[in-house]
């Protein structure tokens, strides 16, 4: 009884794997039939193993894999980098996916101009503690800091007001409950450091399995108690406590949102306004304390291809910034690159939130807290660089996110 018993087990496993292969060598057929290029496929992995293998040896900052068609897993990515593709694409993402669209007009008004003024205010508050630390640093040291480290806290305490409505202390207190699980929540978004992604990119025929394995991740120990508090306040709200409040999560539950949209959002909120907020900012102070003489000076199947149902079509905003066919020495900071006519600028070479009806919802949020964080901040400081402490500006991806390779010290002198 048990031999036939494991005599099935075998069979069924053998089975399993040998539709797994098969379905896999078709996928694999398919880059070669449309015909588009791209490295050679491992038999059963695809591309992963290399793409692997090259993350571990160069981080994120490896363009030129990302030049090209690759299957991610068993998933083929077709990455775009020229201007025209990404133009008719954009166009046509009405017509594919379902799901987004009503979200996308649910959420929408919450980030008209009307909202995030009423959020202003919460916004400026946050900056103000954050300059406070800024003016207790720069009288009690003569040395230069690094500012990276604040200007993330500060994006991090605007988060969890203005997103999930908690009222931290991100700024000043290290042990901060909000502050201690975000980051350890956006950290362990690293394909680098995560087995449970790994294992999900390269047998999601296995996902049933890795739902149930989920829980018992470093990711899961850092998400689950941001959703526990989140649940909590949700809860809270329904009871009509906060009534008054501004932040998202209010507009959210006015908008008639379900528990977990709410949480989505949120969650959506914190990963994408987080260390892209502070890194733009932190390069902007830079920036600032550089150049503090300067002035303004006066008043900005498609093309012939044929894409297979299932494949990823995507422009990837890493590759397109750095092509040199779009930008004269891609890789240097040079800000001054955007002083092209508004006729030059319209072309698809920068699209930092994205483009067509998906661009980042929170654009104008990010521009509103980047704005006021360098309008005060100038305001009350004179920023400036020391011979010899010049920042390493070239930036590295840690996790899914673009930040400065090393500390960026900067001088701050009271006007």
């Amino acid at each position: 009884m048990a031999l036939i018993i494991l005599t099935s087990i075998f069979i069924a496993i053998l089975t399993f794997s040998l539709c797994i292969i098969y379905r896999r060598q078709e996928i694999f057929k398919i880059r070669s039939k449309i015909g588009l290029k791209g490295p050679e496929t491992h038999w059963f992995w695809g591309n992963l193993k290399l793409v692997i293998k090259r993350i571990a040896a160069n981080g994120y900052n490896d363009s030129p894999t990302w030049h090209q068609e690759l299957y991610f897993g068993t998933e083929l990515d077709i990455i775009l980098s020229n201007e025209e593709d990404i133009k008719e694409v954009s166009l046509l993402q009405n017509t594919y996916a379902t799901g987004w669209k009503s979200n996308r007009t649910a959420i929408a008004p919450i980030f008209a101009a009307g909202k995030i003024k009423a959020m202003h205010e919460t916004v400026s508050s946050k900056i103000d503690t954050f300059l406070e630390i800024l003016e207790e640093k720069s009288r009690n040291s003569e040395e230069n800091f690094d500012i990276y480290e604040d200007f993330q806290r500060l994006s991090l305490d605007i988060i969890g007001k203005c997103a999930f409505a908690i009222d931290s202390d991100c700024q000043r207190d290290e042990t901060d409950v909000f502050y201690v699980q975000a980051r350890k929540f956006v950290s362990s978004v690293d394909i680098r450091k995560s087995w449970i992604l790994i294992a999900s990119f390269m047998l999601p025929e296995l996902s049933w399995i890795w739902k149930a394995l989920y829980r018992f991740t470093d990711l899961a120990a850092a998400e689950i108690p941001l959703i526990n508090g989140l649940s909590d306040i949700y809860e809270r709200r329904l009871a009509g406590e906060g009534y008054d409040s501004v932040d998202l999560l209010k507009l959210l539950l006015d908008r008639g949102m379900s528990k977990k949209e709410v949480t989505e959002n949120c969650f959506a909120f914190l990963i994408a306004g987080y260390e892209t907020s502070s890194t733009a900012m932190v390069y902007g102070a830079y920036l600032l304390a550089n150049f503090n003489a300067k002035v303004c000076q006066s008043d900005i199947t498609i093309r012939n291809q044929f894409y297979p149902k299932g494949c990823v079509v995507k422009a990837q905003p890493y590759t397109i910034h750095r092509l040199s066919s779009n930008w004269e020495n891609p890789e240097e900071f040079n800000p001054d690159r955007f002083l092209f006519s508004e006729e030059s600028l319209s072309k698809l070479r920068w699209i930092p939130f994205g483009i067509g009806p998906r661009y980042c919802i929170g654009m104008r949020f990010a521009e509103m807290e980047f704005k006021t964080t360098m309008v005060k901040l100038v305001e009350k400081f004179e920023l400036g660089i020391r011979e010899g402490e010049e920042p390493d500006l070239i930036p590295e991806c840690v996790g899914v996110i673009l930040r400065p390779k090393g500390p960026v010290r900067l001088e701050l002198k009271l006007r």
